[in-house]
């Protein structure tokens, strides 16, 4: 199979990602640009309450023009490399628990694998020994 290089990509870039590198020319095979493949969603989980971050998806075979489809919706997403995409996770909009799909389309509608992103529950915060307790307002209503 042969290769050839398409020409140097534009980064379009999301607004909480950081400023993108120079990145290298996206590999075709004879019938066009490669199908994309996901192996690696950094991080793979959060909690329901963590702050807003950047999900990173690693893989191959993306494009200039490729995007994060997250949950069922395409999400602006800012091109590194052939092997490196990042998008903004908001996590105030997600309210509870859940198993989220993650896929890349390229613009010639391929798409890759499916990797999940687990949303786990509101983390436990733990208590200090040391805090002084306060009976409760209720409790001096008894």
């Amino acid at each position: 199979m042969a290769y050839e290089r398409m020409p140097t990509p534009v980064v379009k870039p999301h607004a909480d990602a950081p400023v993108p590198t120079p990145v290298a020319p996206v590999a075709r095979n004879a019938d066009g640009p490669l199908a994309p493949v996901v192996t690696t969603l950094v991080p793979p989980s959060a909690a329901v309450g963590d702050p807003s971050f950047s999900l990173r998806v690693l893989g191959s075979g993306f494009d200039p023009a490729s995007i994060i489809v997250f949950a069922g919706q395409d999400e602006p997403t800012a091109y590194f490399s052939e092997g490196e995409l990042v998008t903004g996770m908001n996590m105030p909009l997600w309210q509870g628990p859940d198993t989220l799909a993650c896929l890349v389309r390229n613009p010639d509608g391929q798409e890759s694998n499916t990797l999940t992103f687990d949303l786990q529950p509101p983390r436990a915060v733990p208590l200090d020994p040391a805090a002084p307790s306060k009976p409760s307002p209720l409790m001096a209503q008894i």
